[in-house]
């Protein structure tokens, strides 16, 4: 998993800091910090993060560090308690407000996405560092935003790093190209809450069918 760190420049944390390679996650609370300088910003907070492009012939993808167990797809409807129809209209519509500028179809909501961010985020301690799930669905993680709505555009924000003329996949872009991937028509999202520390909140978005797949970028995203 290769994870981009988009959005701030410097970052207080409450732990000992890692190097930017390793993604160093922090609190936005007044605190005693350690300093960790990051490559590039267009937000005042935050922290994005994303799997590797995927390969058409083999549709996995590489870790560069240990990550946690994959998880079973969850289908059960009544077992998402996140948020209300509010919640997901907001989700779907920001969503589909970007995907429109795109020529891509908008995108309805599954169940079985949100309650697989769902579990993926309350069984894994995503408030202090960003690592995606092994799932078999795309994934888009942001933390340290006020809103979903923000995250969500954070992620598109990375439009500025896409190459319209060779839609060569990149890191620095893969939130955005997933967001507007043509072929995805389901999303499910959910928000988890961190308190008082680190993150404070973390959203993870996921995707059906996944995008950011060599070899299919011009007929994705345009």
């Amino acid at each position: 998993v290769t994870e981009i760190l988009t959005e701030i420049t410097t970052v207080p944390v409450t732990q000992t800091a890692q190097s930017p390679s390793t993604t160093l996650t922090g609190s936005d609370k007044e605190c005693d910090c350690t300093v960790l300088t990051l490559t590039k910003t267009f937000v005042n907070t935050g922290v994005t993060s994303y799997e590797t492009i995927l390969s058409t012939s083999t549709n996995s993808v590489s870790a560069s560090e240990t990550i946690p167990p994959s998880l079973s797809p969850a289908s059960d409807a009544a077992t998402f308690t996140n948020a209300d129809t509010t919640y997901q209209n907001e989700v779907i519509a920001r969503h589909n407000l970007y995907r429109r500028r795109h020529y891509a179809s908008d995108l309805t909501w599954n169940f079985e996405l949100a309650n697989y961010a769902k579990e993926y985020l309350e069984n894994n301690n995503l408030c202090f560092k960003l690592t995606n799930s092994t799932g078999i669905y795309g994934e888009n993680l942001a933390g340290g935003y006020s809103t979903t709505t923000g995250a969500i555009d954070a992620w598109y924000n990375e439009v500025s790093f896409f190459n319209f003329e060779t839609h060569e996949p990149s890191s620095d872009s893969a939130h955005f190209s997933q967001l507007v991937w043509r072929a995805t028509t389901e999303v499910g999202c959910y928000t988890y809450d961190c308190g008082d520390v680190g993150f404070r909140q973390v959203v993870a978005c996921e995707y059906k069918p996944r995008g950011n797949i060599n070899g299919m970028y011009v007929q994705n995203v345009l």
